[in-house]
């Protein structure tokens, strides 16, 4: 069981570096879609006659999406941001053989992020799924020497 600790706390630390890549680059596609899309209303609000035009409110309308969606891109750069360092530290937790329920955690988030990653943009990448496995095996992993295994099953109380 050793052997898939490390295992499971190198890939998690290689899948970390790919949730920091990723969040850096939806932090900076965010940041660019929010400011240029303020941009834009904002010289279009100069024009005369634009809140009147049907183009000119089709492209205020358009411009609002596009600020939504950069606005929800920076809040999943954050989330993503978050657990790189959340993933590296499991990493770390998982070759001390210590804090299973930190781990177990991670790797759920690391599932759910990846989740949300194929929901959002309607798209199954190699490197979703990879993520996906990757993020069940170090909740598994983070389980074969959890006090929840030590414990075993529960026994029902007696009724005499």
């Amino acid at each position: 069981m050793q052997a898939i600790r490390i295992v499971a706390g190198v890939v998690i630390i290689l899948v970390a570096l790919l949730d920091l890549i990723a969040g850096l680059g939806y932090m900076t596609g965010g940041s660019i879609m929010g400011t240029g899309s303020r941009v834009v209303k904002d010289e279009m609000s100069t024009l005369p006659g634009v809140s009147t035009d049907p183009f000119g409110k089709a492209a205020t309308k358009a411009a609002d999406k596009v600020e939504a969606t950069g606005a929800m891109w920076t809040v999943f750069a954050l989330f993503l941001l978050g657990l790189a360092g959340s993933g590296i530290a499991a990493g770390v937790l998982l070759f001390m053989a210590k804090g299973a329920l930190f781990v177990m955690v991670v790797g759920g988030l690391q599932v759910l992020a990846d989740l949300i990653s194929i929901v959002a943009w309607k798209h199954v990448g190699v490197t979703n799924l990879i993520a996906i496995a990757v993020g069940a095996l170090v909740a598994y992993a983070g389980f074969t020497y959890s006090q929840f295994k030590k414990a075993g099953p529960a026994t029902p109380p007696s009724l005499a």
